[in-house]
C-alpha cells in the first residue's frame, strides 16, 4: 500500500467512525484532545500522524487503534499475524491485558 493510500484510507476510518457517532470534528477533536485541524487535514489524506495521535482519536472515537489503521498494511505473507489482530479486534480491551499479562509472565518464567 503506498503511503498516500494508506494516508487516505486512514482518513476514511476516522471520518467514518466519526460519522456514525454523529460528532462534528471539532467534537472529536475536543474529545481527543488534539487540534481540529488536525482531525480535518488527517479525514482528507493530508497529514501523517504519529501512533500516538492515532490512538488519541481511537480513543476520542471509542475504538481500537487496528480499527483505524487498516490491516493491509501487513504483508501479504504475514497471514498469521493478520489473523491474530483480527482475533484481537473481537475482543474487549480487558480481555487483551489479561491475554498481554499471562504471556509475559510465561515469557519471564521461560527466560529463567
Amino acid at each position: 500500500m503506498t503511503e498516500t493510500k494508506l494516508k487516505k484510507t486512514i482518513g476514511n476510518n476516522i471520518k467514518k467512525f466519526r460519522a456514525s457517532l454523529g460528532l462534528s470534528q471539532e467534537k472529536l477533536a475536543e474529545r481527543s484532545k488534539i487540534d481540529c485541524k488536525h482531525i480535518c487535514n488527517l479525514e482528507k489524506g493530508n497529514a501523517n500522524a504519529s501512533i500516538s495521535y492515532l490512538n488519541k482519536i481511537a480513543k476520542g472515537l471509542g475504538v481500537n487503534l487496528f480499527e483505524i489503521i487498516p490491516i493491509s498494511i501487513i504483508d501479504e505473507k504475514d497471514n498469521e499475524i493478520k489473523g491474530y489482530i483480527k482475533l484481537l479486534l473481537t475482543k474487549k480491551t480487558e480481555m487483551i491485558r489479561k491475554e498481554i499479562n499471562v504471556l509475559v509472565a510465561i515469557r519471564d518464567l521461560l527466560k529463567k
